[in-house]
């Protein structure tokens, strides 16, 4: 059975996310930061960089959410990678994008209200910075239902898991009416609403 090492609060989040829309047994194992888990001498020989997520699948072992979500895709349901060569390159584009030029921003905000790690002044320039980058995925939903056309892919999975972080920290993305309405669709997932209602 797999099983993935991490939180629904932490990175660890959108592969519950996936593996819920998948339906495939797994089991979850929350890392205790606080006590110092993550660097124990057991997890580090699974993950060297002492982070979460971790994923195990046998005697395979993948850490990385983008890396484990691309692996558990591909091997459950490809076909949410695209159905061409065209498209598998623009699921590829949109969640290294979500990642390079979004959930940086957003970590920002979410290090300083949870671990008071920052100041308030970097917390106001992330928050303007993110505006090009959001003006972007707007304007890009404006003509597309999904990420990739009008189907769902990875891409709308990987790239909703990181405005869910904005939004989770009252990050007002009312101005962005296309964002709003995917991500209303988004959280409508039974996959998704089903993952929220174990968050304690």
């Amino acid at each position: 059975m797999l099983t993935i090492y991490g939180s629904i609060n932490s990175s660890a989040g959108r592969c519950l996310w996936l593996l819920e829309e998948l339906g495939v047994p797994y089991i979850n194992k929350p890392i205790d930061f606080r006590s110092g888990e993550h660097k124990s001498s057991e997890y580090l020989k699974l993950n060297p960089n002492g982070k979460v997520p971790t994923l195990v699948d046998g005697e395979y072992v993948l850490w990385e959410s983008y890396a484990i979500n691309w692996y558990l895709t591909e091997k459950y349901r490809p076909e949410w990678l695209g159905g061409t060569i065209e498209e598998r390159a623009l699921v590829w584009q949109w969640s290294l994008w979500s990642q390079l030029h979004v959930q940086k921003y957003f970590d920002i905000l979410l290090y300083f209200v949870l671990f008071q790690v920052g100041t308030e002044e970097g917390v106001e320039v992330a928050k303007k910075d993110v505006v090009r980058y959001l003006e972007v995925l707007d304007k890009h939903l404006s003509n597309n239902k999904y990420m990739v056309g009008e189907v769902f892919t990875l891409a709308d999975l990987n790239l909703a898991s990181v405005i869910n972080v904005g939004m989770s920290l009252q990050y007002d993305i009312s101005s962005y009416t296309h964002i709003e309405r995917w991500m209303t669709v988004m959280k409508k997932r039974p996959a998704f609403v089903r993952l929220m209602e174990n968050v304690s």
